[in-house]
């Protein structure tokens, strides 16, 4: 693999070629093109159509699904790519082999292979004018396909970014299509009906392969059921997990998961916490045995040491226990912020147990009002913030909107970090620290307390 020109050069080009402040009137806006993007990947000579690809679509937690999976495939000693998305920390995240992330240098020369393929199609007489132009995602699809090629990995499970159908990701041909819990998110992009945004994520669903869906709200499921029927497909509908005997506690960092598939009994001591990551690993079992049926090397041992090693940290993480805890998650929608809740009332925060001061930041385009009113019933003390992320609504201006729904809030003029430092130095014996509302904040709260995390800065524009 090609090493050559610097990280950051990379970053700052790749970045450049979205409109990630969405300053352009929509009608103007730089959209995929399913057209451009397989020019890209034929001038890099098809790497989609090599390596066997279980593709992962949903609202909440096909990131963590995908990650679990790809840790099963890892477990076996298969070699296998990763890419998700967004990332936390460094846009390498979203590139992995294994369970680790390209390094910043191969990030550099993948991403100067593919600008060359770029630019050619952006020559490409077939294409013209905007038509060529390659965006951010669409490189960063390229990259991560052209790398699992040259590596030779056996699998690759690839997240997709928004919906399905016309997702940057939809140009693969998978071998197994999941698809997580589906709830209201990216409504303007998706549509505003749960079944129009069903519809969209079920556009991954290819004819004859068949489909792991989480479970499912009845109007979604008849969509799923309904594309799969349509495509030959499979469909395989995974129920949901019972809860744990015994009530968590908030030091506790593993659950034992025990999960009886078709294929055999599965226990496993999962790093990840919350009932939503026990949805996501039953998901997860169910796509290995799929996967087994289709002749994958895997074994109920390494199922098990797969989902006990998966890292997947902004989730319902304890960052901090002293002087005073601070839990990280970034649920941006408002079915993943009533997952948020119904977990800290499992652990007894809020309401009578401890006091949870709540520091909160989303992006524009976000539904702010669902989302957020739900801290109501935990905390009267809410405090915006903005992120670096370009997207990231105003302190003020998320204020505004909170009040307006009810939710007594004040505004931060300090950065996440500094905000955090101060909200911790205000809390009592009792009190608690929940950051949420975005992966940004998320991401934020975790490099102020954890000094060693190589954070990337977004470019200015």
């Amino acid at each position: 693999m090609a090493e050559t020109g610097t990280f950051e050069a990379a970053v700052e080009r790749l970045m450049s070629l979205t409109d990630l402040r969405r300053t352009a009137p929509p009608g103007e806006r730089h959209h995929y093109r399913a057209q451009r993007m397989r020019a890209l990947l034929r001038r890099l000579h098809d790497p989609h159509l090599t390596v066997p690809t279980i593709h992962v679509a949903g609202t909440n937690g096909k990131g963590s699904t995908a990650a679990m999976i790809a840790a099963i495939l890892h477990a076996a000693g298969l070699r296998v790519g990763l890419f998700t998305s967004p990332h936390l920390h460094s846009v390498v995240e979203r590139i992995r082999l294994g369970l680790a992330p390209v390094t910043r240098d191969q990030f550099a020369g993948l991403f100067a292979h593919v600008w060359e393929a770029a630019q050619a199609v952006a020559r490409d007489p077939a294409l013209p004018g905007e038509r060529g132009a390659v965006t951010t995602l669409e490189m960063l699809t390229a990259m991560a396909l052209h790398c699992f090629r040259e590596a030779g990995a056996a699998y690759q499970v690839v997240e997709a970014f928004v919906g399905g159908r016309h997702d940057t990701t939809n140009v693969v041909q998978p071998a197994l299509s999941v698809i997580t819990n589906i709830s209201r998110d990216h409504v303007p992009a998706l549509g505003t009906t749960l079944r129009a945004i069903a519809y969209a994520k079920a556009g991954i669903i290819k004819p004859g392969v068949p489909v792991v869906t989480g479970p499912q709200r009845p109007a979604v499921h008849a969509v799923l059921a309904r594309e799969a029927t349509a495509s030959g497909s499979r469909i395989e509908t995974v129920a949901r997990p019972p809860a744990p005997p015994r009530a968590p506690a908030l030091e506790d960092s593993h659950q034992e998961l025990l999960w009886r598939g078709r294929h055999g009994e599965y226990r496993a001591a999962l790093p990840l916490r919350g009932l939503m990551q026990r949805e996501n690993a039953a998901v997860a079992i169910t796509a290995a045995e799929r996967l087994i049926d289709l002749g994958a090397p895997l074994t109920a041992d390494a199922i098990c040491r797969g989902l006990g090693s998966v890292a997947w940290p902004g989730r319902l993480e304890l960052v901090c226990r002293n002087p005073v805890p601070v839990l990280v998650d970034g649920a941006h929608c408002a079915r993943a912020m009533d997952c948020l809740l119904a977990e800290l009332r499992r652990l007894r925060i809020g309401n009578r147990g401890r006091q949870v001061t709540a520091l909160v930041g989303c992006q524009s385009g976000h539904q702010t009002e669902p989302t957020f009113r739900r801290l109501r019933a935990l905390t009267e003390s809410v405090v915006a913030v903005q992120s670096r992320h370009p997207r990231s609504l105003a302190a003020a201006e998320l204020t505004a909107a909170l009040r307006a729904a009810g939710i007594p809030a004040r505004a931060s003029s300090l950065s996440v970090g500094g905000t955090l430092r101060q909200l911790m130095a205000d809390a009592g014996t009792n009190g608690l620290v929940l950051a949420t509302g975005s992966l940004s904040v998320a991401a934020e709260v975790r490099e102020e307390l954890m000094p060693a995390v190589e954070a990337d800065r977004f470019p200015a524009a």
